[in-house]
């Protein structure tokens, strides 16, 4: 979805108040880019909130690809935290094998990858500054952005 068609989308999909009231201070009632959107949010800092959005605009697989890029890029955090649980490293690598083979067996793999990619996060969180958090967020997003745009280039 290259394209929010309005903030009635943001209602369908659960926005609360503070983001939906973002949206229509800077947007309005009219359609708009969701890339737009994203590195909007991202200029003001808004992290948290282009996660919320970036999620919500992903194809299924895209939004498996983020959460394995997400949770590989805390995953040595994470495991210097926790060395004796390989749970998210476990995730992460039945996530890729459903991407690589989607079906019923490995489907589940998508909701451990998610779950991973999150305690990984929670992790970050306890165990770095604000800047190297905010700096692996904007990473993340920014891989993100780049899955969105290769989308709205070819659909």
């Amino acid at each position: 979805m290259c394209n929010i068609k309005q903030v009635l989308w943001l209602k369908e999909k659960c926005a609360c108040d503070d983001v939906k009231n973002w949206f229509e201070q800077k947007y309005g009632d009219k359609s708009f880019g969701a890339v737009t959107v994203i590195k909007t949010l991202m200029s003001e800092h808004q992290h948290r909130w282009a996660n919320w959005t970036i999620t919500r605009v992903m194809t299924h697989p895209q939004q498996i690809q983020y959460a394995i890029f997400a949770a590989e890029q805390v995953l040595k955090i994470y495991e210097d935290q926790y060395p004796d649980n390989n749970c998210p490293r476990a995730a992460i690598n039945a996530a890729k094998s459903y991407l690589a083979n989607p079906n019923s067996r490995t489907k589940a793999a998508t909701d451990a990858a998610a779950n991973a990619a999150y305690a990984a996060y929670v992790a970050i969180n306890a165990a770095t500054s604000a800047a190297t958090n905010a700096a692996l967020l904007s990473k993340i997003l920014n891989y993100g952005l780049s899955l969105l745009e290769a989308q709205c280039q070819t659909g």
